[in-house]
């Protein structure tokens, strides 16, 4: 804990998304206390998480999706059984299969579900390895205390927020400043009750208590490990596949309202799986234990303000539930936080106005709303009986529930938000609205292919794609392997190997026999009287190690990993946590007009008055080495695997038009940060007792990353890099070769759009939706969507401004 009893922000609440938002501002260099009530006990209170692809992207970044993946299971379809009948004389009439999770356009085209326990610990081990700090768990926030004087302007505070924090071991109270705080405490937000912030409920009418059963189980139903919903006359459930465990969602029966009352809950449970066997008919279930349960409500409580005075923020339960909270709630908490850290990171170290801040507000309002459409169709298809259209929430309508009569419609026309990442309203920080796709890129950079062409031979295009005509994959190898071929294609494979991989999944799966171990879940003393199910349905079912379903023969290729570079993974390879992302679209570069337009965008990005500062790279010429290595170098900078292509640059070697470049920009944001004394509503000033320093990740260079995307061929490509000399190069791409890819067959180009000739830029926002678009010679409009919220407002009439406006430009 640090000697000066004041950080940045306090978080209060060690659940997912206190500490994803702990982990994204340590991160981007924001000194952070995390507290908890609690002490820190596994499997206490551990419901299942269901997280969608955009939330998987999001933590690809910090590399906690396989970690995730260990302890959880994929999940391809989303499953609708309808039964009928009682007893010997029911059967299954109805059975539906959607893939709401699967878009080409998305890194992840599977959901994860994952115990709560599971990710609260590998938010925790990335939060300490990364950013060292520690949650102060049976630490309890008793008072909150604004010291801000709202009347004066003059007068204001370093730390304003005043917080009480007792510890629960000891009793001892301290007091805690802060300039933001985030309450992230669950439904029971003491933050909230202490705000004063109002809340409305948004039930569904008419909706029953709901139990949620945690259970073992030994069934033959064939969507055991899946994500269904079964539906069976006026009944129906929600069911969630989990390894060895089943969560099971079921509206309450009114015969059960007395049984709830009696001091043992043996003749409620036993009333519930009687109810739950009967739904299954035809398909036999049997628990074995239950583990757990709980009664709830679907009240759904949603805040009337997210914020107040740009210092108290709410996120994921504290601000809102959003049922069945199993699957919706857990992402939208965590989008919350992604949402809102990287606008509270540049607030705090002066590069945005306050401003920015309140646009939190305006997308996390439609991002529940939307949320909203997904959770009543989900509640009107595990509700007893009909819904009525008028029983739909009336704050929740749009066109795709107008349009969609049926629950099943809805989810399938709101498939956004299975997958995750539907758009935010029109701003002035979301032009675009829209979340950046993922696009195919050729695997390998420019920089490796031209350290291949300088040091190995060249290979004609016949000796670079092979057909195996066994699977028909298009195998990318080069029939005499030499030592450039691996950096060139680093993810390529022989052919001997990669068609010897082909031939073990194409030749049979992993079969289970009576020999084997049984499934997880399953008792081996007590099998299902029909076996091991293999679905016959439309489609293809995915084969995993904890599930009784197989994989069909014709769908093994999505275990294949394609030889190619993902854009969203190169994108998150390169960027800091908080920094906004440059995609250049050059198109040909065989082309003069698109390399002079290259050549004035660089020109523009060296003037002391651009904010697209870079990370310089040297480039050598051909005959030597190629070296790469940013100027400096971050505390929290990636693995070595992942910078092996790097090595040190010595300061000296930096030419000195560049040093006096950094000297410019220096004083050119040492005024920025002193304008903004003079805004509308006053940023907090400098600390007296001066915070930790800031990493890397904090620095003007590192809140822009770069990436180049051609559409050259590599046959092209490799002629430009041979014919033209390294300075020449360098005045078109500033940071490095590394940087500039070959578009795959133009995907990437057709994902973003970009059919002109004229070469395009895209800002992608730290939260990774796209900010803007534009011509990369429509420089005045990239630099107006940064002015709205990069630079804090002033009133251009007065006398400062005009001294400002002199001494900056």
């Amino acid at each position: 804990m640090s000697n000066t009893q004041q950080s940045d922000v306090l978080i209060v609440g060690a659940g997912p998304s206190g500490l994803y938002a702990a982990l994204l501002l340590g991160s981007m260099g924001v000194s952070v206390r995390i507290i908890d009530s609690k002490t820190y006990v596994t499997g206490s209170d551990n419901p299942a998480l269901i997280l969608t692809p955009h939330t998987l992207q999001h933590l690809q970044a910090f590399d906690l999706v396989q970690p995730l993946v260990e302890n959880g299971m994929r999940h391809w379809r989303f499953q609708h059984y309808v039964n009928q009948g009682e007893g010997a004389n029911s059967i299954s009439v109805e059975r539906q299969s959607f893939r709401v999770w699967e878009r080409k356009s998305s890194q992840y085209n599977w959901a994860l579900s994952c115990e709560a326990t599971d990710v609260r610990n590998a938010f925790r081990d990335a939060l300490y390895k990364r950013t060292d700090i520690r949650v102060d768990y049976q630490h309890q926030l008793v008072n909150l205390q604004d010291m801000t004087d709202h009347g004066s302007k003059s007068n204001s505070i370093d730390y304003p927020i005043v917080s009480t924090i007792k510890d629960l071991r000891t009793g001892r109270a301290v007091c805690w400043r802060s300039r933001i705080i985030i309450g992230a405490d669950g439904a029971e937000s003491f933050v909230r009750q202490k705000l004063g912030a109002p809340q409305r409920n948004r039930g569904m009418p008419g909706m029953a208590p709901l139990y949620t059963l945690q259970v073992s189980a030994e069934s033959n139903f064939p969507g055991l490990r899946a994500i269904s919903v079964v539906k069976k006359g006026d009944d129906a459930l929600l069911l969630i596949g989990h390894r060895k465990k089943l969560y099971i969602i079921v509206e309450e029966n009114p015969k059960w309202s007395q049984l709830a009352l009696l001091d043992s809950d043996d003749y409620l449970l036993e009333a519930i799986h009687s109810h739950i066997q009967s739904i299954f008919q035809p398909y036999d279930i049997c628990f074995k234990q239950i583990l757990q349960y709980r009664c709830w409500h679907a009240t759904d409580p949603i805040l009337k303000e997210y914020n107040s005075n740009r210092r108290w923020f709410l996120v994921g339960s504290a601000a809102q539930v959003t049922s069945p909270a199993e699957l919706l709630s857990g992402n939208l908490g965590l989008d919350q936080v992604h949402n809102l850290c990287w606008k509270i990171s540049l607030y705090l170290k002066n590069y945005a106005s306050a401003h920015l801040l309140d646009t939190y507000e305006i997308e996390s309002r439609s991002r529940v709303n939307d949320y909203a459409i997904v959770s009543d169709a989900l509640m009107a298809l595990i509700k007893n009986g009909t819904v009525d259209e008028e029983d739909v929430r009336d704050d929740t309508q749009s066109s795709t529930s107008s349009v969609a009569s049926s629950p099943m419609q809805r989810l399938k026309l709101s498939k956004s938000w299975h997958i995750g990442g539907a758009s935010y309203p029109n701003s002035d920080i979301s032009q675009s609205s829209t979340q950046a796709p993922n696009g195919k890129l050729k695997p390998y950079n420019a920089q490796q292919l031209q350290s291949s062409s300088l040091t190995g031979p060249k290979r004609s295009r016949s000796t670079l794609t092979t057909k195996s005509s066994s699977s028909n994959l298009s195998i990318t190898s080069s029939s005499t392997p030499t030592s450039s071929t691996s950096s060139v294609l680093p993810r390529s494979r022989s052919l001997s190997s990669l068609a010897s991989r082909s031939k073990s999944f194409l030749g049979g799966l992993p079969r289970l026999s009576t020999d084997s171990a049984p499934p997880n879940g399953i008792d081996s003393q007590r099998r299902p009287s029909r076996g091991i199910t293999r679905v016959k349905v439309r489609g293809y079912q995915h084969y995993d190690s904890d599930s009784i379903v197989t994989a069909k023969h014709s769908e093994t290729w999505r275990v294949i990993k394609a030889n190619q570079y993902e854009l969203l993974e190169r994108i998150a390879k390169d960027a800091h946590p908080g920094s906004f992302t440059i995609l250049i679209f050059c198109n040909s570069l065989m082309e003069d007009k698109n390399l002079k337009i290259l050549q004035h965008f660089k020109q523009y990005m060296d003037t002391p008055s651009s904010l697209l500062q870079y990370e310089q790279r040297r480039l050598h010429d051909n005959r030597l080495s190629v070296l790469s290595e940013p100027i400096y170098n971050s505390q929290l900078s990636r693995t070595s695997s992942s910078l092996s292509s790097d090595t040190s640059t010595p300061r000296s070697s930096l030419s000195s038009g560049f040093t006096a470049a950094t000297n410019r920009l220096s004083r050119f944001f040492s005024m920025w940060s002193s304008v903004s004394t003079i805004a509308s509503t006053p940023l907090p000033p400098t600390p007296h007792s001066p915070p930790p320093p800031l990493p890397v990740t904090g620095s003007p260079l590192n809140l822009f990353s770069f990436l180049y995307v051609t559409s050259s061929t590599r046959q092209q490509l490799s002629e430009f890099l041979t014919t033209n000399s390294a300075p020449f190069l360098h005045s078109l791409f500033p940071q490095g070769l590394e940087r500039l890819y070959l578009d795959h067959d133009n995907l990437t180009h057709s994902a973003y759009g970009i059919n002109n000739n004229e070469p395009t830029v895209v800002v992608i926002r730290p939260d990774g939706h796209i900010g803007m678009r534009t011509r990369l010679d429509k420089i005045d409009a990239l630099n107006n969507y940064f002015n709205t919220f990069m630079i804090p407002p002033v009133d251009l009439d007065s006398a400062a401004a005009d001294v400002a406006n002199d001494y900056l430009f």
